[in-house]
C-alpha cells in the first residue's frame, strides 16, 4: 500500500507543478506579474514530498517524530518571515520562503523515518485497482480542503468588493494573527491518529473515549488562547502592527473565538474517516461556506471587517458543530462533542 501511495504522491506533485506553470501561460498572470511568483510556487509540490516519510512515521505508531518536524519547521519560517518583513523584502522572498518551509519539512522528515525498525514499503508495482479506492475515498475530503481555503478566504474577496482595499488590507493583517494556533490541532490529530486507528480496530468505544478526551482538551486550549489574544487583541495589534491598524483590533477579538471550533473540526475529522464517512466533510464545508457568503452580504456592508469576522465565526460554529445534529450518520458524533464541551452531557449515550 504505501508503494501505492508513493506513486501518487508523486503523480499528484506532478499534476500540481504542470497546473500552476499552465496558469503562468494565461493573459491574467502576465497582467498582473504574477506568473514569477507561479514558477517559484511549481517548486511547492515537490517540496511536500515529504508527506510520504510522514505516512511511514505515523503508520510506525512514530507520531511524535512528526510533530516534532512540524513544531521545528514552523517557528523557524515564522521567525524568517518576521526578519525579511521588517527589511521590507518583496513578495518574491516570501514565496521562497514558503517553499523552503516544506522543503526543510520534508527533509527532518526524512531524516526522521531512516529506521530500520519502521514498515519497510512495498515493492509490489502500482495496480489501479488499488488506487481507485483510495481516490474514491481522499476525494471529499480533497474537495472539502479545497472548500475550505476557498470559504476562508472569501471574505477578503468580499471586502474588496463591498468597501476597499484599505479594508482588505486590514483584515488581512488580523487573518495571519488568528490562523497563529490552528497549527495546534493539526499536530494533536498527527499525534494521536495511531491511537485512535488501533482503538477503532479493537474497541470502538475506547476510541470514542479517546477523542472525546482529544477534543475537549483541544477545544479549551484553544478557547483559552482565544480569550487571552481577544482581551489584548488591540495592543497586540498596535504592538505588531503600529498604531494604523489598530481599528482590526475589534475584528481580531471575534475571529480569534472562531479557533476552538477549528480545533473541534480538525480533530472530529478523524471519526470521519475511521468511519468512513468523508462525505459529510465535504458536506459540512459547503454549508459553512455557503453561510459565511450569506451573511458576509449582510454584516460587511453594516459592520465592516468586523462583520466579516463575526460572519466567518458564526460559520465555523455552524459547520465543525452545528450541522452534525442534522444528519443521521454524523449525530453520534454530535453527541461526543457535547459530551466534550459538557463533561456532565448524557444525551446519546
Amino acid at each position: 500500500m504505501l508503494s501505492v501511495l508513493r506513486r501518487m504522491r508523486v503523480i499528484g506533485a506532478l499534476l500540481g507543478c504542470t497546473v500552476l506553470l499552465a496558469i503562468t501561460l494565461t493573459p491574467n498572470a502576465r497582467g498582473y506579474g504574477v506568473s514569477s511568483l507561479l514558477l517559484i510556487l511549481c517548486l511547492l509540490p515537490f517540496a511536500q514530498v515529504g508527506d510520504l516519510a510522514e505516512w511511514r512515521l505515523i503508520a510506525a505508531g512514530r507520531s511524535r517524530r512528526v510533530a516534532f518536524a512540524t513544531a521545528l519547521s514552523s517557528p523557524l519560517a515564522a521567525l524568517a518571515r518576521l526578519a525579511f518583513a521588517l527589511t521590507d523584502a518583496g513578495v518574491a522572498v516570501f514565496t521562497w520562503l514558503l517553499v523552503g518551509e516544506w522543503a526543510l519539512r520534508s527533509l527532518l522528515l526524512a531524516l526522521s523515518s531512516r529506521d530500520r525498525n519502521l514498515i519497510a514499503p512495498e515493492s509490489e508495482p502500482i495496480l489501479l485497482a488499488s488506487a481507485l479506492p483510495l481516490l474514491r475515498d481522499s476525494l471529499p475530503l480533497l474537495l472539502s480542503g479545497i472548500a475550505v481555503f476557498v470559504y476562508m478566504r472569501i471574505d477578503q474577496f468580499m471586502i474588496a468588493a463591498l468597501l476597499g482595499p484599505r479594508e482588505v488590507g486590514l483584515y488581512s493583517a488580523i487573518v495571519a494573527l488568528a490562523e497563529v494556533p490552528l497549527v495546534l490541532p493539526a499536530l494533536l490529530l498527527r499525534a494521536a491518529l495511531p491511537i485512535l486507528t488501533r482503538q477503532s480496530e479493537a474497541d470502538p468505544f475506547l476510541r470514542d473515549q479517546t477523542l472525546t478526551s482529544l477534543m475537549r482538551n483541544g477545544f479549551y486550549l484553544h478557547l483559552v488562547i482565544a480569550l487571552i489574544a481577544a482581551a489584548f487583541a488591540k495592543p497586540l495589534v498596535e504592538l505588531l502592527y503600529g498604531p494604523t491598524f489598530a481599528a482590526s483590533a475589534q475584528a481580531l477579538g471575534i475571529l480569534v473565538l472562531a479557533a476552538p471550533f477549528v480545533a473541534l473540526g480538525v480533530l472530529s475529522s478523524s471519526w470521519l474517516v475511521l468511519e468512513r464517512r468523508t462525505g459529510h466533510a465535504l458536506r459540512r464545508t459547503m454549508v459553512g461556506a455557503v453561510l459565511n457568503v450569506v451573511l458576509n452580504l449582510f454584516f460587511i456592508p453594516r459592520f465592516g471587517v468586523a462583520g466579516a469576522a463575526a460572519a466567518t465565526l458564526a460559520a465555523q460554529v455552524t459547520a465543525t458543530y452545528l450541522i452534525d445534529a442534522f444528519h443521521p450518520q454524523t449525530r453520534a458524533l454530535f453527541h461526543m462533542k457535547n459530551r466534550a464541551l459538557f463533561p456532565r452531557f448524557r444525551s446519546g449515550t
